[in-house]
């Protein structure tokens, strides 16, 4: 009982440690919501941010982010997003988009920017449509204004910011050994994890030969027969072990003895095939004394098979041309 509480407790803990490795990995690109202005109307509330807003140089992708709050019983339009003034979209804008209970959305757009006019500083403007539950109107949203700086000395504010940076280039080499090392880790521990499995699952006996692997299928299937099952598809069965048996898959009956020739078991083999053709294609069913020969003569081979053996241990050579 102890052993198998340590492995669902071993489980359980991979579980949580694939689970806090992912969301250690995607919790920088999670959706932090702003504080949206209070609503006045029915129009959306709009926040956009840029980080930073200075430093860039003419035809920089500059990524921008987009919030929108949508009030209950208005209907954005995400595609009539239109820029004016200094700017002009590069690419297809993200979009993600969360609703509420009382009928309110929000949405995230990212979208990259481009500006290809030499200035001291470029304006951001840009507006969307959106309509009001009952009505066909469409109404304009303007986006707040906003003022982007490019690449100077000193580009004429008095407060000096630092900016965040998005790519901190020193721990490229701290975050690929983490994770170099992190896929050894899991490389071991999943050899490791499947080795216990295996463990505390029982193997399964196999055949040591093809003879003893026929005989297993054979008996399985005429238990089935004893049992009272007297179906066609039994006599398939057997039919199909002994042609797999002697590889004679594509023979015909008569076919059988020129394939064969002078085989020992060549007239148990036709015995077998022909009382089960008497229920494939006859469509007659067996009597007891055909059954029985079905039995008997199966039983006979096998032990022919087994004298076989014996005598090859014995220092006896095999004759040729004989196939088992």
């Amino acid at each position: 009982m102890t052993r198998h509480l340590k492995f669902v407790a071993w489980t359980v803990g991979v579980f949580l440690l694939c689970a806090g490795a992912l969301t250690a990995t995607f919790w920088s690109k999670r959706t932090i919501w702003p504080q949206f202005p209070p609503a006045a109307d029915s129009a959306p509330q709009v926040v956009t941010q840029f980080e930073p807003d200075f430093a860039w140089r003419t035809g920089d992708r500059i990524p921008v982010d987009i919030y929108v709050r949508q009030q209950p019983g208005t209907q954005i339009d995400l595609n009539s997003l239109a820029v004016e003034g200094d700017f002009e979209i590069a690419g297809q804008p993200d979009v993600f988009v969360r609703d509420f209970k009382d009928g309110s959305r929000w949405v995230h757009i990212k979208v990259n920017l481009q500006s290809f006019n030499v200035a001291e500083q470029w304006t951001f403007k840009a507006m969307m449509s959106y309509t009001v539950a009952g009505s066909k109107e469409s109404h304009a949203a303007k986006l707040p204004e906003t003022v982007l700086y490019t690449s100077r000395t000193w580009d004429g504010r008095m407060e000096l910011k630092d900016g965040p940076l998005p790519v901190v280039q020193g721990l490229h080499y701290w975050t690929t050994a983490a994770a170099l090392l992190a896929g050894l880790g899991g490389l071991i521990f999943g050899l490791w994890y499947l080795r216990r499995l295996r463990v505390m699952k029982p193997i399964e006996e196999i055949p040591a030969s093809s003879w003893e692997l026929a005989r297993l299928q054979f008996e399985a299937v005429w238990a089935q027969i004893a049992a009272g099952d007297d179906s066609p598809e039994r006599y398939k069965e057997i039919e199909r072990i002994i042609r797999g048996h002697y590889r004679i898959e594509s023979k015909t009956v008569r076919e059988v003895p020129f394939e064969l020739g002078n085989h020992p078991h060549l007239n148990g083999i036709l015995v077998i095939l022909g009382s089960c053709e008497k229920v494939l294609f006859a469509r007659r069913p067996l009597t007891n004394e055909e059954k029985l020969a079905i039995r008997t003569t199966f039983d006979a081979m096998f032990a022919a098979k087994t004298k076989k053996k014996a005598a090859t241990a014995n220092g006896k050579k095999k004759p040729a041309g004989q196939r088992s």
